[in-house]
């Protein structure tokens, strides 16, 4: 996609919902225990899994970078070092510098602050010969809000008997400041990522972890984060496979080219304006984290209104000319091949919710939108709505105006016959140009001629019994973004604490948690073998075979192939054409 950045389109957070808590309040701590590692013996704590006879290892709160504050603050990270003394690592650490929100409640920890760069452990308590397969989990939230506690991985690390981390990295401005210099490049968020990898890579076997046999696998800002790593060969040796849930780096949501524009704009804001660039760097480093995290608030800017629809992410990852020549989209070109042929050597999956559309009511919920556009969001999406305000906006922010695009659009995803209908048409458009198109084009990427890594697609269809995020109009139908969490981090946990969970989404939850641990250990689902886990088959361009992550799980073929060829052939085309731009008097279809 071409972007064409309205400043009036840029927003500061790609979308926050809301999450029924998966960190479990019913494990209790059995005894501690004390492990030695290169930097210094360190004490956990050995729980208790809610609803299982094992326990699992745990150890939280360990540092992998050194506090980024200070001189540290707008910098690479710096390695933590030895820590000498047994270091305390029974309870959770602070998530990072985020706005205060409703959202990632019932964490083990309440607090925040810029000392945050901490990861946490969780392995099977049982003693074992050889090592363990590692995954890493990066959390999403639209790289504003989230932390790596919140995940809970004690029932992944025991169904699949794998070493599992959680990571903390640098949000919002804090992660993702950038000037176009040298001196400020951004990408902060993405550094403490690789950080925490490589501190995995030195230190895991001390905790039974394989350091050759690494997975990294996130959802939403996750998945574009696990996706944007691949295509760095620096990293090579890190990690060996990759599981995009939600997210992969083609999407317009894993480049913020409006990052710059944003960052200018905080610094006025604060007050650190200057011509000379170490001035206002130095001033922005002796602000406090709370006057930084209140300038870059949405509130505080003109041009981001409540009143209007927003399609684009105003703080994020970057083209910097280090980690990234290019834009992601191009990266994955000839004119690349060192970083083909290391996104081509790891095994890869990647997969989308039946409709991630549900981001898009979200983004349609403020009173003032709706006031404006004269629609109420729980009764549905007018055709009026979806072709000026929707439609408009998305030609607007990435396809410079045109006419000839914008006809086709509303074409394709006009239903008139009822509101309800036009409503999910809506909620499909966003989900195919954000999340799933960009999905497969990944997909498409790296099965091409691939003779290294393995390709895997999923589609998760199951509707989940706690929908994340505000309550689900009447109108919406499908499993939302997000809605694979549960099944991978807390299914059982909910079902303890009394919500109305089936046998069929435990069984799915469990089908799920060894689909990824199987692919973690052997790069293939399948494998080791098990009788309740359906041949999942390999992904290729030509066939596009996916599991569909249902009750019954089963293998499908061509997920959205006319979607597909419509945003990879026909607005292409139409882009080339004549280009009757600006044209804002569009008669309705």
């Amino acid at each position: 996609m071409n972007s064409c950045i309205d400043r009036s389109l840029v927003i500061f957070a790609l979308c926050i919902f809301a999450v029924p808590s998966i960190a479990s309040n019913l494990e209790s701590v059995v005894r501690a225990v004390t492990t030695e590692t290169k930097n210094g013996p360190i004490k956990g704590v050995v729980t208790t899994i809610p609803g299982r006879s094992d326990t699992v290892l745990q150890y939280r709160k360990v540092p992998f970078a050194k506090p980024p504050i200070g001189k540290l603050r707008f910098s690479k990270p710096e390695p933590y070092g030895a820590w000498g003394s047994e270091l305390d690592a029974t309870e959770f650490g602070p998530s990072c510098m985020q706005g205060a929100t409703q959202y990632f409640h019932d964490k083990p920890n309440e607090d925040y602050s810029e000392d945050c760069l901490f990861l946490n452990i969780y392995a099977p308590s049982t003693p074992k010969d050889e090592k363990r397969p590692v995954m890493v989990w990066i959390h999403g939230g639209g790289f504003t809000v989230g932390q790596g506690m919140f995940y809970n991985a004690s029932y992944m690390a025991n169904t699949g008997d794998v070493v599992v981390v959680t990571i903390n990295y640098r949000l919002g401005i804090f992660g993702f400041y950038s000037l176009n210099d040298p001196k400020v490049l951004g990408n902060y968020g993405l550094w403490d990522q690789i950080e925490a990898l490589r501190w995995i890579n030195e230190n895991i076997e001390s905790f039974g972890g394989d350091k050759d046999s690494v997975t990294i696998f996130g959802e939403s800002a996750g998945g574009f984060s696990v996706s944007l790593l691949s295509l760095i060969p620096s990293n090579r040796g890190l990690f060996h496979r990759v599981i995009a849930q939600s997210g992969t780096s083609m999407s317009p949501y894993a480049n913020s080219p409006a990052c710059a524009f944003a960052s200018q704009a905080v610094t006025a804001y604060i007050g650190c304006h200057s011509d000379d660039l170490d001035a206002r760097l130095s001033c922005m480093r002796e602000k406090s984290a709370e006057d930084l995290l209140q300038a870059s608030s949405p509130k505080n800017f003109v041009f981001v209104k409540s009143d209007e629809l927003h399609l684009i992410l105003g703080m994020g990852p970057v083209v910097d000319g280090e980690l990234f020549p290019d834009v992601p989209q191009n990266l994955l070109s000839n004119s690349y091949p060192d970083i083909v042929d290391f996104y081509k050597s790891l095994d890869v999956i990647a997969g989308t919710t039946s409709q991630e559309g549900s981001l898009l009511y979200i983004l349609l919920a403020p009173p003032e939108l709706q006031e404006k556009h004269n629609f109420k969001l729980y009764e549905g999406i007018p055709t009026e709505v979806f072709q000026k305000l929707i439609v408009g906006t998305l030609v607007g922010t990435y396809y410079q105006n045109n006419t000839g695009v914008w006809q086709a659009i509303a074409s394709r995803y006009t239903d008139t016959s009822s509101m309800e209908a036009q409503s999910m048409r809506s909620v499909e458009l966003y989900a195919v140009v954000f999340f799933v198109v960009p999905t497969i084009q990944s997909l498409i990427a790296h099965a091409s001629e691939n003779h290294q890594g393995k390709t895997y697609q999923y589609n998760m269809a199951r509707v989940s019994p706690l929908p994340f995020g505000p309550p689900v109009p009447s109108w919406f139908k499908g499993c939302g973004h997000a809605d694979d969490l549960l099944y991978l981090f807390g299914m059982e946990i909910k079902k303890l604490q009394g919500f109305s969970i089936s046998d069929e989404d435990i069984t799915l939850a469990t089908q799920m948690m060894k689909y990824w641990t199987n692919f973690a250990r052997t790069g293939n689902p399948n494998l080791p073998k098990s009788e309740d886990l359906p041949v999942w088959p390999q992904f290729d361009g030509q066939s596009r075979l996916y599991m569909e992550l249902d009750s019954p799980v089963q293998a499908k073929h061509g997920l959205v192939s006319e979607d597909v060829k419509f945003w990879t052939e026909t607005v292409p085309t139409l882009l080339k054409s004549e280009n009757h731009s600006h044209n804002t008097d569009r008669e309705e279809l």
